[in-house]
């Protein structure tokens, strides 16, 4: 199992992007060898958020790539991974992954990506069968996304209290609904088989990621969780008894017997051609 360090920041936003950027960093060095990169390639990245994610796929592609575009359901994000990373072959688009494409995207990438983000996305069979037409034939894509950990527990718990109850929103089921599975692999496998890629290859891998401590790491989430609390009293009420509740269940190890706290996560790695 890969042990990552993560010290935080002091910006909660800072937080979530540094372990998310070193969960897809760690992805790609594993698996990036996996894609038939080449020169003149059209590239497509699915939840590309504040561009981040895909400016750590730049280190993987070929260097001379003819096209990259980062895809994200959230204009805002949009806007600002333009402002930082766009560049005459590099550029960010609104593109929810679950709707419908419009027509000129099919079949106009010969790689797609995505790291983090199909498990958001309430329509999962739609959504492959959109990755699937967005590939050029004899494309493929590499996906990977969380499908267990500590903090998805604790969702699920909290969710099914009276109070927290109605901030739930709708998508928690979808975040975390692999959680609970015996088999996640064979779930995405079968899923993807529905669709009709060639070459599939599924992967169920388990990761530690060492904070520095349990503040870091709460700090870390409170941006980024299934719940539409406001920023506040009540936001802060919330967070206080989600580390009651992982400290309850001791969800949050101590790393090697010092004050560092173990986070570790299950993640789902899809390889698949067209």
């Amino acid at each position: 199992m890969d042990v990552l360090f993560e010290e935080g920041a002091d910006v909660v936003y800072e937080d979530t992007k540094y372990f998310y950027l070193a969960n897809a960093r760690n992805h790609y060095q594993k698996h990036a060898s996996k894609v038939r990169w080449s020169d003149g390639d059209r590239i497509i990245d699915i939840g590309s958020g504040d561009g981040g994610l895909t400016n750590v796929l730049k280190s993987f592609i070929s260097a001379n790539y003819k096209e990259l575009i980062g895809c994200d359901a959230s204009e805002e994000l949009i806007d600002i991974a333009n402002d930082k990373y766009c560049d005459n072959r590099t550029k960010f688009v609104l593109l929810n992954i679950g709707d419908e494409l419009p027509e000129k995207m099919k079949g106009r990438f010969n790689r797609v990506t995505s790291c983090h983000a199909l498990n958001w996305i309430i329509n999962q069979r739609q959504t492959l069968q959109n990755i699937y037409d967005l590939l050029a034939e004899d494309g493929d894509c590499l996906l990977m996304f969380i499908a267990k950990s500590a903090l998805y527990e604790a969702y699920i718990a909290i969710a099914k209290t009276q109070k927290w109850q109605p901030w739930v929103k709708a998508n928690i089921q979808y975040v975390t609904q692999y959680q609970n599975s015996q088999d996640p692999v064979s779930e995405v496998r079968k899923l993807i088989d529905g669709v009709g890629f060639k070459t599939v290859s599924v992967d169920c891998e388990e990761l530690s990621y060492v904070f520095k401590s349990l503040e870091y790491f709460l700090r870390s989430e409170e941006a980024d969780n299934p719940y539409k609390i406001p920023d506040g009293p009540l936001l802060k009420e919330f967070m206080r008894e989600l580390e009651n509740f992982l400290i309850r269940r001791n969800l949050l190890p101590a790393f090697n017997n010092t004050d560092l706290i173990n986070y570790v996560v299950s993640r789902i790695v899809i390889y698949v051609s067209k």
